[in-house]
């Protein structure tokens, strides 16, 4: 190749990858994100597992995916990386509620092994602290928003929706801001 041909080559601009490409992509990225922030532990994995972290780096993500410069698509692909966002965190909290049920019954195996306490009472423990509302309930306490005092059931519930909807809407402004296009100044012309 010619002097000529590479600088030819730097300049171009590749063009947007398809839409499945870009929906495939997003979610497969998405997935494994939620994945590795569910795994991560110590303080790095609380943070990871805040909709104000997950949300904007999601967005951000799917963002550069989907390449720069506003097209007529723009709002519906920031509709679709809000959504896909929803569901990663949705994702992100099954997989922390598995690994906390994993944890509990590996401690309780651990730590009751020398005491003579029945195994239908072990099976007791696992079974309730198994349930969706008891791992939302320690998920709130457990990041000391409301201090130490225990939420009643919906409240849980109710804070990991707006959790939810917090992830979204992050998402798509992290979305937005990525995609748009770069403003030229007033002063300047072509």
């Amino acid at each position: 190749m010619s002097a000529s041909n590479d600088e030819e080559l730097d300049t171009t601009e590749s063009p947007p990858i398809s839409f499945v490409k870009w929906l495939s992509l997003s979610l497969v990225l998405t997935a494994m994100l939620a994945f590795a922030a569910a795994h991560v532990s110590g303080q790095a994995g609380i943070i990871c597992r805040f909709a104000a972290m997950f949300g904007p780096l999601v967005g951000t993500l799917i963002g550069w995916l989907s390449g720069q410069g506003g097209t007529a698509k723009s709002y519906r692909r920031t509709i679709i990386a809000a959504t896909i966002a929803a569901a990663g965190f949705i994702g992100l909290t099954l997989e922390s509620r598995r690994l906390y049920v994993v944890t509990f019954k590996e401690k309780i195996a651990n730590g009751v092994g020398f005491m003579p306490v029945p195994k239908e009472v072990i099976d007791n423990m696992v079974a309730a602290r198994s349930q969706f509302t008891w791992y939302l309930r320690y998920r709130v306490s457990a990041n000391r928003l409301f201090g130490n005092k225990a939420l009643s059931v919906p409240w849980p519930a109710v804070i990991w929706a707006v959790e939810i909807i917090l992830a979204a809407l992050l998402a798509a402004g992290a979305f937005h801001i990525f995609t748009r296009p770069p403003t030229q100044n007033p002063g300047s012309s072509p």
